[in-house]
């Protein structure tokens, strides 16, 4: 766990380093963000022969740029869990690290075309990056999934983008004790962060979406299915307030997350998840 730790003070140095190396960069944003709900839940948790809920605590880093030719989303989250999803070996809650690189290029302006246009599709870029995350709990989860594909961004205020996927995972299975190489997939992502004023207020509807298909048998040797989750919130500029609009954000949001990880809802409690949360944000 120090060395998670250790990880993690360490992507935060570097997150919150990037306006200094932001010359090549059309635009940056970097920011950290704090998000609780006490109705998060885990695969395979259970109590009674329910899903038990679990509070966590979530601190998200991140960083986004735009440049001449597309741009870089880079996010790391730390979750801390209650103890109701313990550390192995422990009666203290869990912490994960789940890290998530996005980069895309963008196929007409590589090609010399500044001013693409083709009905509400303002571009399209090949989209490359991966997701990586490790958990301290008896499970231990070690994903790494690299994901390759075309996204199209939509001419609306602020950003839009819908992304076909390939990905393949690679994890850990520490109740069994041996690696689970997945099949390879499709996935399907949006992403999106619409402005808007009521009256003097400024709000943004922001959040992501996943579907990712089945992807063979997991470390149980059962099958998986489709996953799908949504992360969904409201945020209201709270700098404004203060002369400085866009510096802080908060808001409440709501994460369902449907065959979490791929697990068979069917079979196993608290592969259905849905959480309303609180968060906050400080952009730099």
């Amino acid at each position: 766990m120090v060395q998670a730790v250790r990880l993690a003070a360490g992507i935060a140095v570097v997150l919150l380093s990037f306006p200094a190396l932001s010359s090549p960069f059309d635009w940056t944003d970097n920011s950290v963000a704090y998000r609780y709900s006490p109705y998060f839940r885990e695969p395979g948790i259970s109590k009674n022969g329910k899903a038990r809920d679990i509070p966590k605590h979530v601190i998200s880093l991140s960083h986004s740029d735009g440049w001449e030719y597309g741009g870089n989303l880079v996010i790391l989250d730390i979750l801390k869990s209650s103890s109701a999803d313990p550390a192995k070996n422990s009666s203290d809650g869990a912490v994960e690290l789940y890290g998530v690189l996005r980069s895309d290029f963008s196929i007409p302006r590589i090609l010399g075309d500044k001013s693409f246009r083709l009905g509400p599709v303002k571009d399209v870029m090949i989209e490359l990056g991966g997701d990586l995350n490790t958990k301290d709990t008896t499970f231990g989860s070690r994903k790494r999934m690299p994901v390759a594909g075309l996204a199209v961004a939509l001419d609306v205020p602020g950003y839009w983008t819908l992304a076909a996927l390939w990905d393949k995972e690679w994890n850990h299975n520490g109740v069994v004790g041996r690696p689970v190489t997945f099949n390879s997939t499709a996935r399907f992502e949006t992403s999106w962060g619409i402005p808007f004023r009521v009256g003097e207020a400024g709000f943004t509807f922001t959040g992501f979406g996943i579907v990712n298909g089945p992807k063979g048998r997991d470390g149980f040797n059962q099958p998986t299915r489709t996953e799908t989750l949504l992360h969904a919130k409201l945020l209201y500029d709270l700098g404004a307030l203060f002369n400085d609009p866009g510096r802080l954000k908060a808001g409440f949001g709501w994460q369902y997350w449907h065959s979490k990880f791929g697990s068979d809802h069917t079979a196993n409690q608290g592969s259905i998840e849905s959480a309303p949360f609180l968060e906050v944000q400080v952009h730099f």
